[in-house]
């Protein structure tokens, strides 16, 4: 029970860090000055991060991941 609940937990988790980082993904196309909540400095940009080609090939796989978490076990 307690395995479901933490599994579940880490899906939601995953699909609202999947959102925001598409939200800032769009931001940053339409306003290359945007700069993400979570950005706490020069070093440390999640607006960087997400708007990365590395970034972009992950959140590719990244659906996979949860299309498991979702239909999976």
């Amino acid at each position: 029970m307690m395995a479901a609940a933490l599994r579940a937990a880490l899906c939601v988790a995953g699909a609202a860090l999947s959102v925001y980082a598409l939200h800032v993904e769009h931001e940053v196309a339409k306003d290359p000055s945007y700069r993400a909540a979570c950005d706490l400095g020069p070093s440390v940009s999640c607006t960087r991060v997400f708007s990365s080609r590395l970034f972009a090939y992950l959140g590719t796989e990244a659906w996979f991941v949860r299309f498991i978490c979702i239909f999976g076990h």
